[in-house]
């Protein structure tokens, strides 16, 4: 049992440590594909802890209901609530995860209902949709994925711009994002209310896919494209200040292209963008 408790601490220290220590270190803005990972382990090897915790109530409890006393009685009592308790962990992150699924499927349903036009390529389904805020996203789906740009974005950004921001979307769907978003919302949802740590994870997650996503685009589409393309958004959308700060670190790096891979990929979405803009 003394084990069990130790686990429990230690899940727990893990939590409040990694939301102390990650969100001051400075090199997650350089680095955002190393803090997210950093983030990663940190959730799971907590979650790991607890429920390697509870299972091992429940074995200590069995062996110890082995023998007629009350502490075997105890001991059987604690083993029913250690199953219960991972019942419990796995019923509401199941839940809290497909919730996050559903949520998303939603907001998909809603920007086809007003879809202006649909139009099929090798990695994704183009969706352009009208609505007054400049806004695109990507939502996948088993069957593929689609990434949604709304008729004010057309408007506000110039090709190369509504380029970048598609190579930005595309990023989102390469790399998996929206599993890891779930997991940022999973930590919040999974970490008692007294603690601060997941809503930091939440909020460390949901900011460092978005970093990973502009470094791939301004590597793709040019840094400059993507700035300037998140400088005119900043200016509509609610996210403003955020949209400010990632267009300002995106100014001030360097960014060594690889000139094949940047023509290769900039063709593609380039063809793409004046396809936009012509339909």
């Amino acid at each position: 049992m003394l084990l069990a408790l130790a686990l429990f601490v230690a899940a727990i220290l893990l939590a409040v440590t990694s939301a102390w220590m990650l969100p001051r270190a400075k090199w997650q803005v350089r680095f955002p594909a190393l803090a997210l990972w950093c983030w990663t382990v940190s959730f799971l090897g907590g979650f790991t802890l607890v429920i390697s915790a509870f299972a091992l109530t429940i074995v200590e409890a069995i062996r110890a209901s082995e023998s007629a006393s009350i502490e075997s009685g105890v001991a059987f009592f604690a083993a029913w609530i250690g199953l219960g308790g991972v019942g419990a962990i796995v019923a509401y992150a199941s839940t809290s995860y497909e919730r996050v699924g559903i949520a998303q499927s939603r907001v998909a349903e809603r920007a086809t209902a007003i879809a202006i036009s649909r139009e099929e390529f090798a990695d994704y389904t183009l969706v352009r949709f009208e609505s007054p805020e400049a806004t695109a996203f990507a939502i996948p789906h088993r069957q593929g994925a689609e990434i949604f740009v709304s008729d004010a974005l057309e408007k506000t950004l110039t090709t190369a711009q509504l380029q970048a921001v598609l190579s930005h979307e595309l990023a989102h769907i390469r790399y998996r994002h929206h599993l890891l978003l779930r997991l940022g919302i999973l930590a919040d949802a999974c970490t008692p209310k007294f603690l601060t740590a997941g809503k930091k994870i939440r909020s460390s997650f949901t900011l460092l896919i978005e970093l990973v996503a502009d470094d791939a685009a301004a590597k793709e589409a040019g840094a400059a494209n993507l700035a300037n393309a998140l400088s005119r958004v900043s200016a509509f959308g609610a996210d403003g200040a955020s949209m400010a700060l990632r267009a300002e670190r995106l100014s001030q790096r360097r960014w060594p292209i690889h000139e094949q891979v940047h023509k290769r990929h900039s063709k593609s979405h380039e063809t793409v963008a004046n396809h936009v803009r012509s339909i």
